[in-house]
């Protein structure tokens, strides 16, 4: 896996299943601070 420098897929599967999961957490905060200041 010389692309990633990862070495195995497993270690790429687990590092991208982080990534997803910050973008997740990012995008549901971002709602909630634009619904915010919308009711404000």
């Amino acid at each position: 896996m010389a692309v990633t420098r990862h070495r195995t897929l497993k270690e790429i599967d687990r590092y991208s299943r982080g990534y997803a999961r910050q973008q997740r957490a990012e995008a549901i905060r971002d709602k909630g601070i634009k619904k915010y200041e919308q009711a404000a």
